[in-house]
Formats: C-alpha cells, structure tokens, sequence
C-alpha cells in the first residue's frame, strides 16, 4: 500500500536526482568518491569533493532506509549501513562500468545499489 512515508522518501530521490542530473554526472561523482575512498584508507585529509561524495551517499541511505528500503529497487538490510560503506559500492561500480560515466550520477548510484542490494 502506498503510503505518506513512501511519497517522501520518493520525493527525496527525486530531489536528490534533481541536483545531480544539474551538475554531476558519473565522472565526476566517481572522482568525488575517490576522494572519500582514499581518505577512508588514511591516504589523504577530507576535502570537499569527498565530503560531497560522502554527504550524497548519507541522503541515499536515508532515502533508501524508509520502508525498508524499497525505492527503486534498493533494499538496504537496513539504516545501519554505512556511509563509507556505500562510497565504496559506488567507487567499485564507477570503476567497473566506465561506460556509463556519461549517465546522471543519480542513476549510477542507485544502479550500485541495485547490484547488492536488490529488493527480493
């Protein structure tokens, strides 16, 4: 049944996808979450695009969390997964579909996302 918490949490992809089909394609997230993944492996300090990269994923989880999760056909085991944990889903997709860094980094993600943790 379709409720209230699944209008907002469809309005919040929405708006995510929305801002990132403005400026950011996968190219650029993947550079973003590159900079997230080397900070989490101690290499470098957080910058920016990193904390972007980070943020996005965060907004995700949350968006992806309500009604366990069945938005899109993501289907997070649960709110517990982190962050860092989905960067580097994301990184690991964007580095073995490079042909698709054309596309909207919305669609990136949630086709990441989809991959391992597909609603059944």
């Amino acid at each position: 049944m379709f409720s209230i918490k699944n209008l907002g949490a469809i309005a919040v992809c929405f708006v995510l996808a929305q801002a990132a089909s403005a400026d950011y394609n996968n190219q650029d997230m993947s550079s973003a979450c590159k900079e997230s993944v080397d900070f989490f492996e101690g290499r470098r300090g957080l910058g920016m695009l990193g904390g972007m990269c980070g943020g996005y994923m965060l907004a995700m989880r949350d968006a992806f969390s309500v009604e366990r999760g069945r938005i899109f056909g993501v289907c997070l085991p649960s709110a517990a997964v982190t962050p860092r944990q989905l960067v580097s889903i994301y990184y690991k997709w964007s580095q073995e579909n490079p042909d698709r860094m054309h596309e909207y980094s919305f669609t990136g993600v949630v086709a990441s996302l989809q991959a391992v943790y597909p609603c059944k």
